[in-house]
């Protein structure tokens, strides 16, 4: 097993366990889905359109204050995959910057991973299933599409790597043509069996009564913290910060 192949396999398993780690957060509050899907886009939005560096470094800090304060020591997997994200951007960045002879194009990097940060946060605050919810406006299938697929890709990202490891170590051979055929494989492999799984994965979470009707009865204390979130990030986009 070769240096990349280790490598590629550690990536895209934490990749998957990141994916995976969204359907754990149940959130903190209960409000209406689509407040929640809502005001998540609105907060995603600042940073993703945000060329200022000192806005995007508030907004790094805040989530990251807000998403130890909300799930704990748990929120330094989310840390870890924003940071590794960012530094694979800041790679992609490097060339653009000798050229350039500026360092402007580093504010991309930045731009990743506070709009990761923020992404991140506001599913501890609301909860993953709260947010996918308020995409039944556009279809009231949608939510549980999307609940669902969350579930495939964090399985096809943890496995796909076990399987290229796998199926390459029957293989001698180390030309372009047989890493893709290897490739081309284990994907397959892994969407021949996804039509079936993606079915009982759908009827599991059916039969899960207790959590199938989400609360979006929210209390004054729900309504006060969503205030305090929503307040302490558009802070951002004040002109002195």
């Amino acid at each position: 097993m070769t240096w990349f192949e280790n490598t590629f396999s550690d990536l895209v398993k934490a990749l998957g366990d990141w994916i995976a780690s969204f359907e754990l957060l149940r959130g903190r509050i209960h409000v209406p889905p689509v407040l929640s899907f809502l005001t998540t886009v609105f907060l995603a939005s600042i940073p993703s359109f945000s060329s200022n560096a000192i806005q995007l470094v508030y907004l790094a800090l805040m989530s990251t204050l807000w998403g130890f304060w909300l799930v704990g020591g748990r929120w330094v997997r989310f840390l870890k995959i924003s940071a590794a994200w960012a530094a694979f951007t800041s790679v992609i960045m490097v060339p653009k910057v000798y050229l350039s002879g500026s360092l402007y194009p580093l504010v991309t990097p930045l731009r990743v991973l506070s709009s990761l940060l923020v992404l991140e946060a506001s599913a501890a605050l609301f909860g993953t299933r709260s947010i996918l919810g308020g995409l039944g406006f556009l279809a009231p299938q949608l939510p549980e599409s999307m609940d669902v697929m969350l579930g495939q890709i964090s399985y096809y990202l943890r496995n796909i790597g076990w399987l290229i490891v796998a199926k390459g170590s029957r293989n001698l051979e180390e030309s372009p043509s047989k890493k893709y055929e290897v490739l081309s494989l284990a994907a397959s492999e892994l969407l021949n069996r996804g039509r079936e799984r993606a079915l009982t994965i759908s009827l599991v979470r059916r039969s899960r009564l207790w959590d199938s009707i989400p609360d979006d009865r929210g209390s004054l204390r729900d309504i006060v913290l969503m205030a305090i979130f929503l307040l302490s990030m558009s802070l951002s986009c004040v002109r002195w910060i």
